[in-house]
Formats: structure tokens, sequence, C-alpha cells
């Protein structure tokens, strides 16, 4: 991961992708332990203690951000009430994404085999966690883009 910045700010980016990897196992199922995206993952997240160097030596690919007044990569969920995670079709890949509060964003590589996992899946699963209301959702990408545009007719 070639933008992950900082000591400091390593706790919170290995919390992301704890969320990541999460969505992922969720998600695309079981088969989903022996990808070998998922083995770079687990060598991550399972020391108590791993430093920022080793986890760039297990080459996880994406970026990890503190948001900062900026747009999130992916607009539809543009709400600071909202925690935002999910799986995005990207090509042959698939990407897990996450939002948290429009103030930590993550998008990371969690698998180059989306034939194996999604033969037709709308390209996209997004959970979304309205904080205020209390509600979660779990949508598809297209869905997401429906209800956008809906709104944005209103």
């Amino acid at each position: 991961m070639s933008k992950i910045r900082g000591s400091a700010r390593w706790d919170w980016q290995r919390g992301l992708l704890k969320i990541v990897y999460e969505l992922a196992c969720m998600e695309l199922g079981p088969e989903y332990l022996e990808d070998p995206t998922a083995v770079k993952f687990r060598a991550i997240l399972r020391p108590e203690t791993i430093s920022r160097e080793q986890a760039l030596q297990q080459g996880l690919k994406g970026t990890i951000r503190i948001l900062g007044g900026e747009k999130p990569l992916l607009f539809l969920v543009d709400n600071p009430d909202w925690m935002v995670g999910g799986l995005l079709a990207t090509g042959r890949s698939i990407c897990g994404y996450v939002n948290i509060f429009n103030i930590f964003e993550g998008s990371i590589l969690v698998t180059v085999e989306r034939e194996k996992y999604w033969a037709c899946q709308d390209n996209g699963i997004i959970w979304v966690i309205d904080v205020p209301n209390k509600s979660a959702s779990r949508n598809t990408l297209m869905e997401l883009v429906r209800a956008f545009t809906a709104e944005s007719f209103e």
C-alpha cells in the first residue's frame, strides 16, 4: 500500500483494513479465505503488533486517507452521518471500500479474481449505516445510483 504515511496513523489505517477484510469475507464467502490477497490481509491483521513497514511488505494495493474536507471517492455516500463499506467490481478485480463519517476513507484491492466470486453482482454491494436514524441497509451499486438520481430530481 503505497499511501500509508506516518506511524501515528497506522492504528486507524489498520482498523480500516480490518473492516475491508471482514466485508470481503462476509460478501465473497468462505472460499475467499483461500484467496492470495486474503492471506496478505491476515498477515497484517493477525499479529498484535506489526509495524507499518512490515505491513507495506505484504503488498496490498490501495489508498487509505483522512479526507480533511475533501469529497469521498464514492460520491454516492457523501454523508457525514454515515458509515459505509462495501465491495466494488473494477474490471477483473474487486475493491473494498470504507468511509467513516466522511473523515476516514479507504479503497483496497481484495482480489484479482472477480469471476471466481461474482458472475454478475450489479458491480458492487454497499452497506450504509445511517447513525442518526439507527438504520443499516445493504444496497447494490445500481440501487444507490437510482436513489441518488431520484433525490436529485425531486
